[in-house]
């Protein structure tokens, strides 16, 4: 049985996500052509499941720099958005 107080991270495809997000921050958000054949998505959909990430990661038990990484990814998106 799980015990509901055990903390659980991001599984391995959102935290590839994030990682790859805040990578390519600093440069204005990551390029459009790679989004799509490492997530399989349209990279106009990638801050939308950022978005999905961070609603998971409030509900999760995620440690402290978990949280602040989806954090920083969720800013990321929304620059990306505003421009």
């Amino acid at each position: 049985m799980t015990d509901p107080t055990e903390r659980r991270g991001l599984d391995s495809f959102d935290g590839a996500i994030i990682d790859f997000v805040l990578t390519w921050a600093p440069y204005g958000g990551p390029p459009a052509d790679e989004v799509l054949p490492r997530f399989g998505i349209p990279s106009a959909q990638l801050p939308e499941r950022v978005r999905e990430i961070a609603c998971i990661a409030l509900r999760e038990k995620l440690s402290a720099s978990e949280h602040r990484k989806v954090a920083r990814a969720l800013a990321a998106v929304r620059h990306i958005d505003s421009d």
